[in-house]
């Protein structure tokens, strides 16, 4: 904030220019973490995906009389719900974090 205060920056442009930029990128990885979390910890979620995929396993495991595989595949796509943006975001971050030098 000195220094773009320094160079002439008012205090807006120099939070809008110089200190959000810095923070976004520096909050990125978090933020995976936080959408993983937001998506098993949301009611709505939990009532509708959790016990219906759980309800699911049950049924097919009673099915093809298999304790194991149908637990492993809700698991699987639960897992898949939440990796892919979680581990993009905190890529991203990294990368961002290397360029600046942070």
């Amino acid at each position: 904030m000195m220094a773009a205060r320094s160079l002439g920056l008012t205090k807006l442009q120099a939070i809008r220019h110089v200190i959000l930029p810095q923070t976004f990128i520096a909050a990125t990885p978090g933020l995976g973490v936080e959408y993983a979390l937001l998506i098993k910890d949301s009611s709505l979620a939990f009532l509708l995906g959790v016990i219906e995929m759980m309800k699911k396993a049950e049924i097919l495991m009673r099915a093809t009389r298999s304790t194991v595989i149908p637990y492993f595949g809700a698991a699987f796509f639960y897992i898949m719900l939440t990796f892919p943006i979680a581990t993009y975001l905190d890529r991203w971050g990294s990368r961002k974090k290397r360029e600046l030098g942070i």
